[in-house]
């Protein structure tokens, strides 16, 4: 997958991967975190279409080691705690290419089941509070 990440703005962007498979909505802006120091932040919505059986979905998506496969330049993703059936906490390990740093990131995922549509809805934040 490939997208520009020159522009800096506070408004989403949307670029489609080269396999046209793939949609990514972005933003990247700085910001000050609690120390004061300027830091970049890069948000991001990702969406795609294939051809999989929900259950084949949730599976996937429920297990921690697998998402290395897909989240490009994951060298690592492993589950650190189990919160309930629903909802852990990741650790991930990224090493996209230059100009973006390597760089560490612990995610609380929830999955949420929305039974009347069947739909389901997995959630991922980042939370410096998660890091011990």
């Amino acid at each position: 997958m490939f997208f520009t990440l020159a522009a800096q703005s506070n408004n989403f962007k949307s670029e489609l991967s080269e396999d046209g498979k793939t949609i990514v909505e972005y933003k990247i802006y700085d910001t000050l975190n609690v120390n004061s120091e300027e830091i970049t932040i890069i948000e991001y919505k990702a969406k795609t279409k294939t051809d999989a059986s929900l259950e084949n979905c949730i599976s996937i998506f429920s297990n921690p080691d697998m998402h290395k496969n897909f989240y490009d330049y994951t060298e690592i993703s492993k589950n650190v705690k189990q919160i309930s059936k629903d909802e852990w906490i990741i650790y991930y390990y990224y090493s996209p290419p230059w100009p973006i740093a390597d760089s560490d990131c612990i995610s609380k995922i929830i999955k949420t089941t929305d039974s009347l549509n069947n739909k389901i809805t997995f959630t991922s934040f980042s939370d410096p509070e998660l890091i011990e």
